[in-house]
């Protein structure tokens, strides 16, 4: 049966600002500022204004937007309500088109019978994106943001609807809206001339962080986290949690929160490409602690492993050398990339290759000195008999309790803090 049912094999409807003809394999559309596609999957394939493809053309990816849990597949029984509306279902929910003269509004419903994400995979040419009255480039980024505008020159694509925009996904930029179980959500997508503002974004506002630590008695030690969504994801605020009670003196410095409100600066991109893009925004901090590399060894061909690895260390090298440029620091602890249990192999061999080329990279002298302090996770995550199941790809609690201990070893050996919880100063204004 044809997943694509249409009435007529070739038809134009025409309203005010918007015309809709059928094709063999699918619907046109032209309207008063944008053309459109839908494909014979019956999934918006192309949104095109101003000589800007805002969405990825299908081949490497499923196309420009569908619906996805646990697999995905075509909308079935696609067809016209009205003047400006496509409908189509398949057993993941339905979708809803409607082409307006200016905007296209696509409403999803769940009936997955468990949350559901609508994605929408950019086009590879867009240069950045405004969101949270900032601009992030180069792309793919990441961010949480219910609006969204996506740039190329003057051409700008309006999103609203969504919950988060992630990548690199296939090498290209992924927008979600995650809907939860039979929830309808509509989002909308305008083509349009980016503004001023969109174009130049005014300076955000800039916080500066109080991390002398002597508001207590004992004085605390600043500690500011930085790496992927092993930071903070899921359990990752246990980690904290569990380095506090190895190190009641510990204060945690960061522009993010987490599950237990401890703040960090792992979030906004899971690459080392994307910290190094927003080593900017991270706070100075005399201590850091930095743990990336495992989402830029995800490769897919053994013939990757090798220059794969020496990347990602030369990444990661560059990276440190960054944090060292704060004003305030005084030691980065780089941690080893964590071994991890997924269903690529490769990934895990190839996180292993890297921390053989930090370690010697450490033996040659090509980090500073007394600046540079190495923390190794691998080598005794690797020697539990049970570290598939505690580490995974984000570690469980039981995981993080053990990271927090060699890495709460590494800081005392280091910098021998004192005993005892820290008390606050009178009229120090620390509570």
């Amino acid at each position: 049966m044809r997943a694509f049912l249409m009435a007529m094999a070739v038809a134009t409807i025409t309203n005010a600002g918007v015309e809709l003809t059928a094709t063999k394999g699918g619907w046109d559309i032209k309207a008063d500022g944008y053309t459109a596609q839908i494909g014979a999957r019956g999934y918006l394939m192309g949104l095109e204004s101003g000589g800007v493809q805002f969405l990825a053309p299908a081949g490497i990816t499923p196309g420009g937007c569908y619906l996805c849990m646990e697999g995905h597949g075509p909308l079935e029984k696609v067809r016209r309500e009205g003047e400006t509306k496509l409908r189509g279902e398949n057993r993941w929910g339905e979708i809803v088109y409607d082409f307006q003269p200016d905007r296209v509004l696509c409403t999803a419903t769940n009936r997955f019978g468990k949350p559901l994400a609508f994605y929408f995979i950019l086009n590879q040419e867009l240069e950045k994106v405004v969101a949270n009255r900032q601009q992030y480039a180069p792309l793919p980024t990441a961010l949480q943001a219910a609006k969204s505008v996506w740039l190329k020159g003057k051409q700008a694509l309006e999103m609203t609807g969504g919950n988060r925009a992630w990548g690199p996904w296939k090498e290209h930029q992924v927008w979600e809206a995650r809907l939860a179980k039979d929830e309808t959500r509509t989002v909308t997508l305008i083509p349009r001339l980016a503004t001023k503002n969109e174009l130049n974004p005014p300076v955000p506002i800039r916080f500066d962080f109080d991390v002398s630590g002597t508001g207590t008695t004992p004085t605390q030690i600043p500690l500011c986290m930085i790496g992927d969504s092993i930071t903070w994801w899921r359990h990752g605020d246990y980690w904290r949690k569990y380095l506090l009670d190895e190190i009641p003196s510990l204060a945690f410095v960061g522009t993010h929160t987490a599950a237990l409100g401890y703040s960090h600066a792992g979030e906004g991109g899971n690459s080392i490409d994307q910290v190094i893009a927003r080593v900017g925004d991270i706070p100075d901090c005399p201590y850091y602690s930095l743990l990336i590399g495992t989402n830029n060894n995800n490769v897919k061909a053994a013939a990757d492993l090798k220059p794969g690895s020496e990347r990602s260390a030369k990444k990661i090298e560059e990276l440190v050398n960054l944090l060292l440029k704060k004003p305030s620091v005084r030691k980065v602890f780089l941690g080893s990339i964590l071994p991890c249990d997924t269903k690529n192999p490769l990934r895990d061999e190839t996180n292993a290759a890297t921390n053989v080329i930090l370690r010697q990279r450490f033996a040659d002298g090509a980090f500073a000195a007394g600046k540079v302090v190495w923390v190794e996770y691998e080598k005794p995550v690797r020697a539990l008999p049970d570290w598939r199941p505690k580490i995974e790809l984000h570690p469980i609690k039981e995981g993080y309790q053990f990271l927090a201990g060699i890495l709460a070893e590494t800081i005392k050996r280091e910098l021998k803090p004192a005993a005892g919880k820290p008390q606050p100063k009178p009229n120090s204004g620390v509570r």
